[in-house]
């Protein structure tokens, strides 16, 4: 996937997940769908950062707001963009991190 074509979703994972198990065919799936994906430290933090008091565990992010395509909603333009952003940031820090 060229850095210009937008994913369905960038996929988002809390890296303190026990056993890892639970979670740890989601990268597999992502690479074989070149879905880009990264790690945050906390499960806390991952479900404070979507608006909820539980911890979570996976976040998959789309480009379009409410996740249908063609619905305009306030604010679309501006979530269209920090998408972008983010999948750029996904692609960078997945080349510096090689197994």
């Amino acid at each position: 996937m060229s850095p210009n074509t937008l994913p369905p979703g960038i996929i988002i994972l809390a890296a303190d997940i026990s056993p890892m198990d639970v979670i740890s065919h989601i990268p597999v799936l992502c690479e074989d769908h070149n879905i880009p994906y990264i790690y945050v430290p906390s499960r806390a933090e991952l479900g404070a950062a979507g608006s909820t008091k539980r911890p979570t565990s996976v976040v998959m992010l789309t480009p379009n707001v409410g996740g249908k395509k063609d619905e305009k909603k306030e604010g679309s333009e501006e979530w269209l963009e920090t998408y972008k952003d983010l999948h750029k940031l996904a692609l960078k820090l997945g080349q510096t991190v090689k197994v």
